[in-house]
């Protein structure tokens, strides 16, 4: 009977266990391990994709410099209108001006205004704002892209035919061109950083297909050598597949800058 009393017994703690949900183990912020493993399987797949897009090669500065010479001018020239008033007449009835209303406690429509309180664009898309966040920089009617920023310079720049806005934009000034334009490295300050990337061309449209990330943990600064990169002092295309460019380092110990030279490779 005693062995038959510990087989029931046993037997019992063997279906409770049964009907008990296993708790999986978690890491820090309640996520669980197995989140943490996917995500840094996910991020190794990022950055194998990122390898699969191109390659990196360090060059010196007389090669850097000797090919500069023989690449053709890669920027092109675009009217800019950085005068208020004359702005104001090109998009009338696009860009709606305004200032802030200290009774109402949001933004108002006025002519005199130098803040941007709507913009409407071609597509159909509006966006509008209750606060004076973004004053006029310029216009290029070439392309019409209005470029205006908030506070320290963060930019909103967007082309008002496409909708498109500032990450696929960029600053019209700084775009680099491949020869046959197939391909342009664009850039814009955020406010606090520099923004890289490359972009090709489709369908009449550019869009992102490399973001240039300098941190030093990136994959991309990682294939530099893994040096404190600052930002790029200099860029230019050798071809439709290599963008050379200088990378501008601080380097703590010594309170010194140095340059180096790279060539980027597309796959």
């Amino acid at each position: 009977m005693r062995k038959v009393g510990i087989m029931l017994s046993v037997l019992a703690l063997i279906a409770s266990s049964c009907g008990q949900t296993t708790k999986k183990p978690t890491a820090k912020n309640g996520i669980t391990v197995e989140e943490v493993q996917e995500t840094v399987v996910e991020q190794e797949k990022s950055n194998s994709m990122v390898n699969q897009l191109f390659d990196i090669e360090k060059i010196d500065s007389v090669k850097y410099f000797a090919l500069k010479r023989n690449a053709d001018s890669q920027k092109i020239a675009l009217e800019k209108i950085d005068d208020l008033e004359q702005a104001k007449k090109m998009l009338t009835g696009r860009v709606i001006w305004g200032k802030y209303d200290d009774e109402a406690q949001k933004m108002v429509e006025d002519k005199q205004g130098k803040y941007v309180y709507k913009i409407e664009f071609r597509d159909g898309k509006t966006i509008s704002y209750d606060y004076p966040e973004f004053e006029f920089i310029a216009y290029f009617p070439q392309e019409d892209v209005l470029f205006i920023a908030g506070e320290h310079y963060s930019p909103m720049i967007c082309n008002l035919t496409t909708g498109e806005e500032t990450d696929e934009v960029g600053d019209p000034e700084n775009r680099c061109y491949s020869p046959s334009k197939q391909y342009r490295f664009n850039e814009y300050y955020s406010g606090q950083v520099d923004i890289y990337f490359i972009q090709e061309k489709s369908e009449e449209k550019y869009k992102t297909i490399i973001e240039l990330d300098l941190s030093v943990d990136s994959e991309l600064n990682k294939l530099m050598g893994s040096v404190p990169v600052e930002s790029f002092a200099d860029v230019f295309w050798q071809s439709d597949t290599i963008l050379n460019f200088v990378a501008l380092c601080y380097f703590y110990e010594g309170n010194k800058y140095e340059k180096f030279y790279y060539q980027l490779i597309l796959k």
